[in-house]
């Protein structure tokens, strides 16, 4: 589907890598972190993280600064809002129950939201943003697909997440929504203390947000939305999302052979 079609292209350097000897893998790895730093500097951007996945492997790095004023390095495990990111894992849950039989990805999205003009559109249209009838990238229209989860794990969509992906495989940097770090009385009951105080860590880590202007100087900026829907709100860091793209690619570890040639298909 279109939300995880931009992996595609990452994942295709990383099988190109793992045919290298390892001393070509360290060369490759090497220019590209100079590249990166490179390209980082050109362009006034005051830090970003990166990982590679490679088979069983994950490189990773940070570049820079996650904030300027306070001299803190960005890293692998720095926290960043990542935005419509969040649509990834959330057609993974939402292909889950599909493939738990509690619905079928040809069924009219208006069974959980009337918010979609197109009375006809279905499941997989929202998933792959061609409810208009041609592809058109509108995450507020994928966000419909948060009570399709919701419904059926019968928890807030932010707990589902926790619970089929962030702490299956160990995503101890990532949280489920900005708002977390102040988690409302509606919420409390679904997490346990632990997590809450993890979140709240998280969020202490996490980048900040910087625009920069014509002149390649970074001024601070503001965060994202706080909140969490199918279509945005994920905090993570690339290390975890590295540990997200692995479990994808594990079979059966999130969802099926057949499921996973399904979400490749071409509209």
């Amino acid at each position: 589907m279109h939300v995880l079609r931009t992996a595609l292209v990452a994942l295709a350097v990383v099988v190109s890598l793992n045919v290298a000897t390892p001393a070509q893998q360290n060369l490759t790895l090497s220019l590209f972190e100079r590249s990166l730093e490179q390209l980082r500097q050109e362009s006034g951007i005051p830090g970003l993280s990166v990982a590679v996945v490679q088979g069983n492997s994950v490189w990773h790095r940070g570049f820079g600064m996650a904030d300027v004023e306070r001299s803190i390095p960005a890293a692998a495990e720095t926290p960043y809002p990542v935005g419509d990111l969040t649509q990834t894992l959330a057609a993974t849950l939402v292909l889950q129950q599909v493939e738990r039989g509690w619905f079928d990805l040809d069924d009219r999205i208006e069974r959980w939201s009337r918010m979609i003009p197109e009375r006809a559109a279905t499941v997989e249209q929202v998933l792959m943003h061609t409810s208009t009838g041609a592809y058109r990238y509108e995450p507020a229209r994928f966000a419909e697909l948060t009570p399709v989860v919701e419904q059926y794990s019968k928890v807030p969509f932010r707990k589902a997440l926790a619970h089929e992906i962030l702490d299956r495989f160990a995503m101890h940097d990532s949280v489920p929504g900005h708002d977390m770090e102040q988690p409302a009385v509606v919420d409390l009951p679904f997490f346990e203390q632990d997590a809450l105080n993890r979140y709240a860590d998280a969020v202490r880590r996490l980048a900040v947000p910087y625009r920069v202007d014509s002149r390649r100087r970074a001024i601070r900026s503001e965060y994202p939305p706080r909140s969490i829907t199918a279509g945005t709100g994920l905090i993570s860091s690339v290390r975890d999302l590295a540990r997200f793209d692995r479990a994808l690619d594990d079979p059966d570890a999130l969802l099926e052979t057949a499921t996973m040639a399904t979400m490749w298909r071409v509209p």
